[in-house]
C-alpha cells in the first residue's frame, strides 16, 4: 500500500454562500441599504439598491436616465400612493424588495390601470 492510500481525504472547503451570508449579517452597513423593484405598466422591472436615508429622487432620476425620459413624465406609486422626490425609503415605509409602480403620465393611464376616459373622469371630479 502506498502512503497516499492511507492518508485521510482532505476536509472540503466550507460553502462560500454561508460565509457570504454570515458576513452580510454581521455587516452593519448592509442593514442601511434596501433593494427596491421599479416596475412599469408592461411589467418591465428595474432593481435599485439604495440607502434607506437617501431621498427617492436618486432612484427616480436613475430610472428616468435608464429609460431616457424626463422625470416629470412619470408617477411613482406604492400601494396606490404617490411617492415624493424628497421622501426617503424609510419615511415612505419601504422595505427590502418592495415594488414601486411607475405610470407614464403621457399615456393618460389612471392609477387603477383603466382607460384614458376613466382618467379624465377622475380629473374632472
Amino acid at each position: 500500500m502506498s502512503d497516499a492510500a492511507m492518508d485521510p481525504p482532505p476536509n472540503p472547503p466550507p460553502p462560500v454562500v454561508k460565509i457570504e451570508q454570515a458576513e452580510k449579517n454581521n455587516n452593519p452597513s448592509s442593514s442601511n441599504h434596501i433593494t427596491l423593484r421599479v416596475k412599469d405598466q408592461n411589467q418591465n422591472e428595474v432593481l435599485f439598491r439604495i440607502k434607506k436615508s437617501v431621498p427617492l429622487k436618486m432612484l427616480m432620476d436613475g430610472y428616468c436616465v435608464k429609460k431616457r425620459v424626463e422625470l416629470n413624465s412619470f408617477a411613482f406609486l406604492v400601494d396606490g400612493n404617490n411617492l415624493r422626490r424628497d421622501q426617503t425609503p424609510e419615511e415612505a415605509g419601504l422595505e427590502d424588495n418592495d415594488e414601486i409602480d411607475v405610470f407614464d403620465h403621457q399615456l393618460g393611464v389612471c392609477i387603477a390601470g383603466c382607460c384614458y376616459f376613466c382618467f379624465m373622469l377622475f380629473l374632472m371630479s
